[in-house]
């Protein structure tokens, strides 16, 4: 609509530029269902730009990947992708001749601020802020926000990145548990290699990490061997940022110190019979320390997966207790003999507790007759809420 209504208001052709065109689908790599959705919607979008092609003039796309290059570029198929082209690859950054021969001036005024000479100075700015390579083997590129900052504020600190990390790399780390450090490790040997195939990602579920984070600007072409790609850090900036950020980003999941705070107050609460504390106990062990298990474990046989829990952390303990006893007539879940007690524990799916203590005084209790106390333990496992929502606790 815009398009047609604008060359009619000025009759001239129009200029269309997008930037970050792949935004809203890099928000979305923690669901990939939607993520799918909103790139068939943009395919869809991208159409009406094509049918007004004979009044355009120029269009210019800009984006961080090509997620959606086979949707976009299939409906846009008179745009030339310019990612990569040796004849364009300095249209957006400055060349070594360009801040040379454009900002000698200033340059010289910040090696006199440095103490430096003129050429310590040019080596120097190119260690921090040089060495991007998009498709050209000769002349190495800089980031101008980079060398504008620099410029300004004479001091050689990390501009870009402190602009920002891009939400869709700490997502996708975060959700696919990136190990950062091996990546580090293949770049330092300069075993880090991708094919040019990589970079034309059209399955959302199969990113190569590597072209996210060469794309988004943290890694560079070191070498072209044909179709491949060996990578490196561009410069000290990227570098640090990867060595000191990203390296650290993910911690692991499995907290040692948590397990055993877990697991003595499991034992702390049943033996003490505290049922408020007890609640809060299995909040803390389902919502901070197993709530990256996935659903459809749990869902196969969720009695059996929580009774395997208590049970692993009742063993941190180093106390005795007996998980499913049983003979050819009955099962106890759980006993936990305690000096002059015993704990029973019956836990249930979906199922009231007073049926679980029920099944206590019919099935257990009686084969008890050493007289010691029996405190009753009914738990309810709610399958669709992946918690205990009951419990009960009685005395006999």
């Amino acid at each position: 609509t815009l398009i047609p209504r604008l060359y009619e208001k000025v009759w001239k052709k129009i200029v269309v530029l997008v930037d970050e065109y792949d935004k809203a689908v890099l928000a979305y790599l923690t669901d990939i269902k939607k993520a799918e959705q909103i790139r068939d919607f943009f395919t869809t979008f991208y159409a009406g730009v094509k049918d007004n092609d004979d009044k355009i003039e120029f269009f210019l796309l800009t984006g961080l990947t090509k997620i959606l290059k086979m949707s976009v570029f299939s409906v846009l198929n008179n745009l030339v992708d310019l990612s990569y082209h040796r004849l364009w690859y300095n249209l957006m950054w400055y060349t070594q001749n360009e801040i040379e021969e454009n900002l000698e001036e200033e340059l010289k005024e910040l090696a006199e601020y440095h103490n430096l000479s003129y050429e310590q100075l040019l080596k120097k700015v190119q260690e921090y802020y040089n060495w991007y390579n998009f498709g050209n083997r000769q002349d190495l590129i800089y980031n101008p926000w980079n060398i504008n900052n620099l410029i300004t504020r004479k001091e050689f600190n990390l501009y870009w990145a402190d602009t920002g990390i891009p939400s869709a790399i700490l997502n996708y780390i975060d959700k696919n548990q990136i190990n950062v450090q091996e990546l580090v490790d293949k770049i330092n040997t300069g075993e880090l290699m991708v094919n040019e195939v990589h970079f034309k990602i059209e399955d959302l579920n199969n990113i190569n990490t590597a072209v996210l984070f060469t794309n988004a600007g943290y890694l560079t072409i070191k070498e072209v061997e044909d179709t491949d790609y060996i990578l490196w850090f561009p410069n000290k900036e990227t570098e640090t940022v990867m060595l000191n950020f990203f390296v650290n980003l993910i911690k692991p999941n499995n907290n040692y110190a948590l397990v055993k705070k877990i697991a003595k107050l499991l034992y702390l609460w049943i033996t003490t019979e505290n049922k408020e504390m007890l609640e809060e106990w299995f909040e803390l062990m389902i919502n901070d320390f197993l709530k990256d298990i996935p659903y459809e474990w749990i869902d196969r046989n969720p009695e059996w997966w929580f009774k395997t829990f208590l049970w692993i952390f009742l063993r941190l303990n180093n106390v005795c207790y007996y998980p499913e006893v049983q003979n050819l007539v009955w099962r106890k879940d759980l006993v936990i003999p305690v000096n002059n007690k015993y704990y029973i524990v019956e836990a249930k799916v979906n199922e009231s507790t007073k049926k679980a203590i029920e099944q206590i005084d019919k099935k257990y209790v009686p084969q008890l007759k050493d007289g010691k106390e029996i405190v009753k333990y009914g738990l309810n496992w709610d399958r669709k809420w992946k918690n205990v929502v009951e419990i009960e606790i009685v005395n006999s």
